[in-house]
């Protein structure tokens, strides 16, 4: 795997940590954090210009000029004292290419269609296989980036070329060098031992196993084409270069990053049409089947909910804390279930939170108390049948996510402290939204409205 990715969360940490010793604000803290990103990657991939995009659209969500000249500043910086260090020394080498006919177009389109499916077989394929070792029990989780590494270690006894972060071979894909079947057998190869590496827990970001996948699908695509295309084609390599850019746009969900960071690598504006247009149908392709980006659907898997830009712009005044209360009844985890069936009867409730002092356990329904009063469990602790896994929601959300995932709830959807996992704050019900339209409702119009 890269070492683009790692840098990133380094630079990041480093600014959360500079933004805790100058004392600064939350909000303030924040902005660094994206700032830093955007150095660490310009040194790391020596394209400045892509890595203030890549911030912009992918870290922030939107093109904020409030730190744009930031990301600007801290990414020039970083370059230049990359380059000081280790020279002006680009990351691959690069031959001229030029689009020789129009109906090449074409070509790069298809090529742009296979970037999207090979994008969605990665990105469903890391998730799922993570996902899969995730479920592993807790005390043995520790032992999944050897099983990772010993299935890795077989795959490189016939594919020794997948070892590592293979620019060598990306280079040799750019200049023409690769044979199709070669480069259909490392894309594949690369593909499943980037899943495996990354899912079973070994260090190493997706940046550069992307750009490995694209120069290799690009350069077999380009290979076909100039071999049975009726018109004059391009050299394979620039195939090639264009799959670096639609692998980027359909796996990391950065279209405009991609066609910069490619243009950064060749500066030639020659490539920008092929490339625009091969990289906008894979982050299409990529989106239709798959609408939650990689990283977000990662953070999930790990149960880290982060607000999107919705939260951010759509509706600012109406969050989760505005609709919550923090009057709920919260059973400890060692009640019997017995007595808690006699709190559901004399309140009529239908759903309650189970756990002590405050700190989340998980959730229990009236079915779950009903069916193990008739099994004869009524002695059991309410921790024994209470649900561990729920939808949950954080302060700051906005109220259509709130109501998303009150949606698949259980009839009370927990709000938990972002920074304190476990932490109850409040619960919010249908009866608290409800409450909270009508008093709105009430406060604009002065006449109450049934919802």
């Amino acid at each position: 795997m890269g070492r683009e990715g790692p840098s990133v969360q380094i630079g990041a940490g480093l600014a959360s940590i500079i933004g805790k010793w100058f004392h600064l604000s939350p909000a303030r803290a924040r902005n660094l954090v994206p700032v830093a990103a955007a150095a660490a990657l310009g040194a790391a991939f020596n394209t400045p210009i892509a890595a203030v995009l890549f911030a912009l659209e992918e870290i922030i969500g939107d093109m904020n000029a409030v730190l744009l000249g930031s990301a600007v500043a801290a990414s020039v910086t970083a370059v230049v004292v990359e380059r000081s260090i280790l020279g002006n020394n680009p990351v691959f080498h690069v031959p001229v290419y030029h689009l020789l006919n129009s109906m090449e177009l074409i070509a790069y389109a298809g090529l742009g269609i296979v970037g999207g499916i090979v994008s969605l077989a990665f990105s469903q394929g890391l998730l799922r296989i993570r996902a899969f070792f995730l479920r592993w029990p807790v005390k043995i989780r520790w032992f999944q980036p050897a099983v990772g590494g010993l299935f890795i270690g077989v795959m490189l006894i016939f594919v020794p070329q997948v070892r590592g972060v293979g620019y060598e071979f990306v280079d040799q894909a750019l200049n023409g060098g690769l044979l199709f079947k070669t480069m259909i057998i490392l894309c594949s190869a690369k593909l499943v031992a980037t899943i495996i590496s990354y899912a079973s827990g070994n260090a190493g970001g997706i940046f550069a196993p992307t750009l490995y996948l694209g120069a290799m699908a690009g350069g077999s695509i380009g290979v076909l084409v100039h071999r049975f295309a009726p018109f004059i084609a391009s050299s394979p390599g620039a195939y090639a270069l264009v799959g670096m850019g639609a692998l980027f746009a359909g796996i990391i969900r950065a279209p405009l990053t991609s066609v910069f960071m490619i243009f950064e690598l060749t500066q030639d504006y020659q490539i920008f049409l092929p490339l625009m247009i091969a990289n906008m149908l894979s982050f299409v392709i990529a989106r239709h089947y798959q609408s939650k980006p990689l990283y977000r659907a990662l953070l999930e898997q790990d149960n880290v909910h982060l607000p999107d830009l919705r939260a951010r712009t759509t509706f600012p005044g109406w969050r989760a804390r505005d609709i919550m209360t923090r009057e709920f009844t919260m059973i400890p985890s060692a009640t019997p279930v017995v007595k808690v069936a006699n709190s559901f009867i004399e309140d009529g409730l239908k759903c309650l939170p189970v756990g002590d002092n405050d700190s989340l356990i998980g959730l229990v329904t009236w079915e779950q108390v009903h069916e193990a009063m008739t099994s004869g469990l009524g002695g059991k602790p309410i921790s024994s049948i209470a649900t561990r896994t729920f939808p949950h929601t954080h302060s700051d959300h906005p109220i259509e996510v709130v109501l998303e995932r009150l949606d698949k709830s259980p009839g009370l959807l927990p709000v938990v402290d972002r920074n304190a996992t476990g932490h109850l704050e409040g619960v919010i019900t249908h009866e608290n939204v409800t409450q909270f339209v009508e008093n709105k409702w009430k406060d604009r119009t002065g006449s109450k409205r049934s919802v």
